[in-house]
């Protein structure tokens, strides 16, 4: 599995919401777009530094990926699904 392509930082905030609300809909965005491979590594460490999060929004937006069926986990990583551009698998 390749390491993961990510942006150096999140896009500036519009309107106030939490911020794990925040961190899923632009990972979730990216998934969607095929800015990340399918089976491309998610790192929750790399994405929190570049982003300048801590781990825990990250974690909560993971596991909403993951219920929404957009990621699997993978040795304490996540992968995007197989699947075409902008469908859920």
């Amino acid at each position: 599995m390749d390491a993961v392509r990510v942006p150096a930082a999140l896009p500036p905030r519009s309107k106030p919401k939490l911020l794990s609300e925040f961190v899923y809909e632009e990972l979730r965005r990216l998934i969607l777009s095929n800015h990340f491979a399918p089976g491309e590594l998610l790192v929750e460490e790399k994405l929190a530094t570049q982003w300048h999060v801590s781990r825990t929004p990250l974690r909560a937006a993971f596991a909403r990926l993951e219920k929404d069926g957009l990621v699997y986990a993978y040795a304490r990583s996540l992968c995007p699904t197989q699947g075409s551009a902008g469908a859920f698998v």
